[in-house]
């Protein structure tokens, strides 16, 4: 094969990659933007001046265009900010801490699949 076709083959590929990123990244905020509920709709009231501090905190009360925008780079960095439900924690430690079983399962999968794959 021509290392053009190659090329182009890549190309196409990581381009179709980046859309599908950004496609499921859209869909991703605005369904969680869209659903009833939130990391402040708690059972317990909070007073106007906590509310507004961790708002302001989160990021919460930017426009959603803004919202979006620090979405996606910090996405694109992969800093995915301070978890709502373990304080004191970052989703990427959280991420970092299951990441070799997640690795595991996903090389069984993989496997597994090609081995179905495989004709007798």
């Amino acid at each position: 094969m021509h290392p053009l076709r190659i090329a182009a083959s890549l190309v196409r590929v990581f381009m179709t990659l980046a859309a599908l990123t950004w496609a499921v990244a859209t869909f991703t905020f605005v369904l969680m933007r869209a659903i009833p509920g939130g990391p402040l709709s708690a059972d317990r009231q909070l007073p106007p001046p906590v509310r507004a501090a961790i708002e302001a905190r989160y990021h919460l009360n930017d426009p959603l265009w803004r919202q979006y925008a620090r979405y996606l780079a910090d996405a694109a960095c992969f800093r995915f900010g301070p978890s709502y439900t373990d304080p004191g924690h970052t989703v990427g430690e959280i991420i970092g801490q299951r990441w070799g079983v997640s690795a595991v399962l996903g090389a069984l999968s993989l496997g597994l699949a090609m081995k179905l794959r495989q004709k007798p």
